[in-house]
């Protein structure tokens, strides 16, 4: 039996892949994705997705309700990543660019 995390998971390797290549989209470890490619200039960029499939599920399921949608919303978070920043980091239903793996916490949090 396919886990629906999992499935999930892979519409998201194969959006990116469709952009990138399959050579473009490697496993990250501990979790995530890295996904690498050129830029519009020619330029190369290095993009590491920190996320869960667990927390892509709620990306995709809570904050879009489609995991389609909510694919096409980090291909276009990639593409747009700025140059110097090379993490896109999950917390609380969405991807935020980062120039390190991890988000501060909240004030609240602490």
């Amino acid at each position: 039996m396919v886990d629906s995390y999992d499935v999930a998971w892979q519409v998201l390797v194969e959006a990116l892949a469709s952009c990138y290549g399959d050579a473009g989209v490697a496993q990250r470890a501990p979790h995530g994705l890295v996904v690498a490619g050129a830029r519009a200039d020619g330029s190369r960029f290095e993009v590491e997705i920190v996320m869960t499939p667990d927390e892509w599920d709620d990306l995709a399921a809570v904050a879009w309700g489609d995991v389609d949608a909510a694919a096409a919303y980090v291909v276009g978070l990639v593409r747009g990543q700025p140059a110097d920043l090379r993490y896109l980091v999950y917390r609380l239903y969405e991807l935020t660019p980062r120039g390190e793996p991890t988000i501060p916490p909240e004030p609240e949090d602490r």
